[in-house]
């Protein structure tokens, strides 16, 4: 029996990666293209990687824009503590 090759489409490539990119598990994006973890894994390296790396720069910079507004005092100190190295002491 021939052995069918999977061949991703351009929508698969850009679906993953904007799953990817709002913290979707790889579990339930191989769920969602009905594939197993494996291939998703194998075939779909790339775009696991630019997609997480893209969400999470969209979220810090959004934390950005927030700490340094001078309008949501939360937000600057949950940055500078997280990304300034800045901790509390008592």
């Amino acid at each position: 029996m021939a052995k069918i090759l999977f061949m991703p489409s351009a929508e698969d490539r850009e679906r993953v990666r904007k799953l990817a990119g709002v913290g979707a598990s790889e579990e339930d994006i191989a769920a969602q293209l009905q594939i197993p973890l494996k291939r998703l894994q194998k075939r779909f390296r790339r775009e696991l990687a630019e997609g997480e790396a893209l969400g999470k720069t969209e979220a810090l910079e959004k934390l950005h824009q927030m700490a340094t507004s001078g309008s949501n005092t939360t937000a600057t100190i949950f940055f500078v503590k997280a990304r300034c190295g800045w901790r509390d002491t008592g």
